[in-house]
């Protein structure tokens, strides 16, 4: 028996199963290209102390989001609590963002 006739004769279920094997691969490619998705739009945030712009004295916490999506329920806080020196500074050690 020759390989074509061979093929002819079992040619069904070799397509059959090519038809498996690429289902197959086309579901492990959109799950990755999902999760790929996902990462690529979860939200990214960076804290900063930056000088403040108008007062040489005092320092900004600069909270940014660098991602593509909405961060939602940000909470910062200052374990241990920041230190001012004179004690008589207004300072707040924790700080919620909810939305």
């Amino acid at each position: 028996m020759s390989l074509w006739n061979w093929m002819n004769d079992n040619g069904a279920g070799l397509s059959a199963l090519a038809a498996i094997a690429t289902a197959a691969i086309a579901v492990l490619t959109l799950l990755r290209a999902s999760r790929d998705s996902s990462d690529r739009t979860r939200p990214m945030i960076v804290a900063e102390m930056l000088p403040a712009e108008h007062d040489s004295n005092t320092i900004d916490f600069v909270l940014r989001n660098y991602g593509q999506s909405l961060a939602r329920d940000v909470k910062v806080a200052f374990d241990p609590p920041l230190y001012v020196p004179d004690g008589k500074a207004s300072l707040t050690t924790h700080v919620d963002f909810n939305r």
